[in-house]
């Protein structure tokens, strides 16, 4: 597994636990990206179905729901997803 990967999603897990510490866990958007990068750093860990890992998509969709589009938590997330579309670009054809 890439390495680059597995620490962007958990850069991304660390904003959201820092800076959005109520919002993961009240139910709404920003818990649903929290739980699923969660997941995926789970995945990428166990080295088991990695073509399972649903990142791909919440950057669109927090643009969609929040108004602040200058966020550190944004710009981690659009990273993520392009590392995420290289890997399965390269492996799983």
């Amino acid at each position: 597994m890439n390495d680059s990967l597995e620490n962007q999603i958990k850069k991304v897990i660390n904003i959201l636990e820092k800076d959005y510490k109520l919002q993961i866990t009240n139910g709404g958007y920003i818990e649903e990206i929290y739980n699923n990068y969660k997941q995926a750093f789970q995945i990428i860990k166990s080295k088991k179905n990695l073509e399972e890992i649903k990142i791909l998509g919440y950057t669109k969709g927090y643009t969609m729901n929040f108004s602040d589009y200058n966020t550190p938590l944004l710009r981690e997330m659009w990273e993520a997803e392009k590392q995420l579309s290289e890997f399965k670009r390269k492996n799983f054809k």
